[in-house]
């Protein structure tokens, strides 16, 4: 919460938010590199798993997750296409994307 509660009243305003975003979409390519432990340049689904693992989501999130981003079933997703989509699930509103299905259980329904 510090990172983001700017005025450290543990309320976060536009611009803590702002801030956050910013930083996710800096540092995006990071985590991705991790997860990717077989350096391939791409994730298939245990390491999709993996990474939903380290935000704290099950694997039936993830496998639901993958299937929908994985646009052409060959069970594996480019980095580049993971990466672009997780920031497009941060910087677009558009309920259409299919980036929002990309940690659509981040958001509690």
């Amino acid at each position: 919460m510090r990172i983001t509660d700017i005025n450290r009243d543990r309320v976060i305003f536009f611009d803590g938010f702002a801030l956050l975003v910013k930083r996710v979409t800096d540092l995006g390519h990071l985590l991705p590199e991790a997860v990717d432990y077989n350096h391939t340049d791409h994730l298939d689904l245990n390491q999709y798993k993996l990474f939903f693992l380290c935000l704290g989501l099950s694997d039936e999130n993830a496998a639901v997750s993958f299937a929908a981003i994985n646009n052409d079933s060959n069970g594996l997703i480019p980095l580049n296409e993971f990466v672009r989509l997780g920031r497009q699930f941060f910087l677009t509103e558009d309920e259409t994307k299919i980036s929002k299905l990309f940690c659509d259980r981040l958001i509690d329904h």
